[in-house]
């Protein structure tokens, strides 16, 4: 081989590691980061329900049954111009039973009129007479949350661990 030939040869191998490099790279950007929703809603459980109201603000619903248990209900919701009726509104209220229990209303058919509103997310805390939220429940595919809403939403007595930050 010409040293000629082993240098273009040289030049090749060194194009092809750099291009290797640059789709490694572009791929690790395009991984996802990590979801903290369901951490951070989590770390509600014990909490007392006025505190949460504090950090979460005020629920989008609420209902309590006649033993003093209380469900209360926060939504993210988007809004689009689309051309179908959307789904049923939910909310919670109270069965026959008097239990607390989610409820929905007939969706909107009048395209006129039609907002396009889609549920995103749907948080539920529950408590007991006291007001210490007894359980927690998320509903939607869309439930997410990074480190930034994670850090806002915590329950400050039981902080969510968060990823180290990654070195760039």
């Amino acid at each position: 081989m010409t040293p000629a030939a082993i240098t273009q040869q040289t030049r090749i191998a060194s194009m092809r590691h750099g291009f290797c490099l640059g789709l490694l790279l572009l791929l690790a950007a395009c991984v996802p980061s990590t979801n903290y929703y369901p951490q951070t809603v989590h770390s509600w459980q014990g909490a007392n329900i006025n505190t949460l109201m504090k950090h979460w603000g005020t629920p989008d619903d609420q209902a309590t049954d006649p033993d003093g248990h209380s469900v209360y209900l926060y939504k993210t919701v988007s809004y689009s111009n689309v051309t179908y009726p959307t789904g049923p509104a939910i909310g919670v209220g109270t069965s026959r039973s008097g239990a607390a229990e989610i409820t929905t209303q007939a969706p909107n058919t009048n395209m006129t009129w039609n907002r396009g509103m889609s549920l995103s997310c749907l948080v539920i805390f529950t408590t007991n007479q006291q007001g210490t939220i007894t359980s927690t429940k998320i509903n939607g595919q869309t439930c997410y949350g990074g480190q930034t809403f994670s850090k806002r939403m915590s329950n400050p007595a039981r902080a969510v661990m968060l990823a180290p930050p990654k070195n760039t």
